[in-house]
Order: C-alpha cells, then structure tokens, then sequence
C-alpha cells in the first residue's frame, strides 16, 4: 500500500519547497512500509506561507472542532477530523539547514504513523482531588502539553527502532533554541521544558545530551534529572495512551507540591 498525500497550500509557497517536503515523506513511508509497518492511507499536508497565514487557519479549525491550539511550531500533527494532518510554516522551515528540516517533518511523519486516531484528543480520565483544584483553564492547558509529551515519546522510540538516531540528532539540534528561552517558571513552562527533553530519554550520543545541557537556563537545569527521571517512569508505565496522560500529570503535580513552581 502506498500512502496517498494530499497537499494544500495558504499563501504563496515555493513549489520546490513543497516537492522536497512530499519527496521526504513519500521515502519515509515506503521506508515504514517495508519494514512492515503500517502506515496510514491517506495524509494532508498543509503548507502556509508564514506564522500569521498558519495562525489564522489553526485558530478558525480548533474553534470548529471544539479543541485547543496553545503555541505554534515550525511543523504540527493533529488528527481532529480522524485522519492524519500535517502543517508545515514553509517561511520558518525552509530556511533551516536540511538535516534539521528534514528532522522536523519525519518526526511530524512518525506521528501521522502512530496516532492517525481521533481517540489520542480525547481523554478519559478520572480527576483526583489534585485535578479537580484546577481550574478549567489550567487543566486544560495541562492535559494538552501532557498528552503532546506521551506522544513524542512514542515517535522517538519509532523513529529510534527505525535507526534514525540521526535525525532524532538534528531534531535536538532544532530543539537547542527553546530550551535556551525556557525559565521553568511555572507548571506549564517546566512541562514545556519535559516535551524538549523527550528525545533525550531514547538518544545515545553523550556530547549532544551535555551541549543540550549546557544550553538550558539555571531555572531548569534543576528541573533536569527529576524531569528525565518522570519521562522514563511514564514511559515504562504498562498502562494505555490515556493513563500514561495520567502519570505524567499526576508527576508534575507532585512536582508542583515539592518544588512549589
């Protein structure tokens, strides 16, 4: 079987652009398929020129399906409609050198493999005492990074399985940036910092975990070992997709309570 990709562009976006992204995914998928795994019928791709055409398109489509969009990134996955969906801002990316922009679009490819189902934005949780202190607000926004995280997870173990340790590489190289800006200031900016870190639990290459190290800020360099130490447990858990959600939240709670965030 052969994966159908269907592009749709906002803006004015380079053709040659849009071939190198389809050339990627097409050689991604025929190299899954072989391996005997499956891959999805059918994909969107979704091309924007910029972060404001990209912006106005996410917003207006996560109002109709009832969902929440809380930061946008260079790629995205998402599954809203129960078919794979990948958007790409052409004038962020394009402009990365191409083992970091091919690194971006194969991890947004892992995901359109391994959570092409509606069930993975659908939680079915039960909520503790610790949860239902929250506010609709916050449990919302945490629920929405916490769940992105388990999911990382799971397309960096694909990818790694698939002998792609390089590409995981580049795709921390991109990630170098963010933790910079990172303060761990909060909830929400240290379960942020974890979704950085998520490569690393599965990555063998000592001096870019140090050289990553070095970068993030004194804030969440303090936050390092005990965030490692909460993704491997989440990723050991024996549990489904939506108890693993669970865990890590839980986690971050506990985290919350002893650090006072």
């Amino acid at each position: 079987m052969q994966t159908k990709i269907i592009k749709k562009v906002t803006g004015n976006v380079d053709r040659n652009f849009i071939r190198n992204v389809i050339k990627i995914l097409n050689s991604f998928y025929d190299f899954v398929s072989r391996k005997g795994i499956s891959i999805p019928p059918l994909v969107e791709v979704y091309f924007y020129e910029n972060k404001e055409k990209a912006l106005m398109a996410m917003e207006l489509e996560s109002y109709k399906r009832g969902v929440a969009v809380l930061s946008l990134y260079p790629t995205m996955y998402e599954a809203w409609t129960g078919f794979p969906r990948i958007h790409i801002i052409a004038n962020i990316i394009k402009g990365l050198s191409y083992p970091v922009f091919k690194s971006l679009v194969l991890h947004e490819a892992g995901h359109s493999i391994l959570h092409s189902s509606v069930s993975y934005y659908v939680l079915s949780i039960s909520l503790d005492k610790n949860l239902r202190n929250l506010s609709y607000e916050e449990l919302a926004k945490i629920l929405v990074i916490a769940s992105s995280i388990v999911k990382d997870l799971d397309v960096v173990n694909l990818l790694m399985r698939l002998g792609l340790e390089d590409d995981i590489a580049s795709y921390v190289v991109f990630l170098f940036h963010s933790a910079s800006t990172l303060e761990c200031n909060g909830t929400e900016q240290v379960l942020n910092f974890m979704k950085i870190l998520a490569p690393l639990l599965f990555i063998k290459k000592e001096n870019l975990i140090k050289s990553f190290y070095s970068e993030i800020s004194g804030g969440c360099q303090k936050f390092f070992k005990e965030s490692m130490g909460i993704l491997q447990k989440v990723w050991k858990a024996e549990s489904d997709f939506d108890q693993r959600v669970l865990i890590l939240v839980k986690e971050i709670l506990r985290l919350n309570e002893n650090r006072q965030l």
